[in-house]
């Protein structure tokens, strides 16, 4: 649980910083081996995690279609 209120706080902070503050996996990564741990997933879910923030943050700004 609080993974994912960590996670949302990050990409919520990301989201209204704009253009500066885009972030891919390899911040993602650094932020789950400094700031994540400890933690009650493994560091694989909490990248899958992390993906979907980085997909759903893209897809808000460059909706598909």
């Amino acid at each position: 649980m609080k993974l994912r209120l960590n996670a949302v706080a990050f990409a919520a902070a990301a989201l209204a910083m704009g253009q500066g503050a885009w972030a891919g996996e390899a911040e993602a990564k650094k932020w789950i081996d400094a700031e994540f741990q400890p933690s009650t997933l493994n560091k694989d879910q909490q990248m899958a995690e992390m993906k979907w923030f980085i997909e759903i943050s893209l897809f808000a700004f460059f909706p598909k279609g």
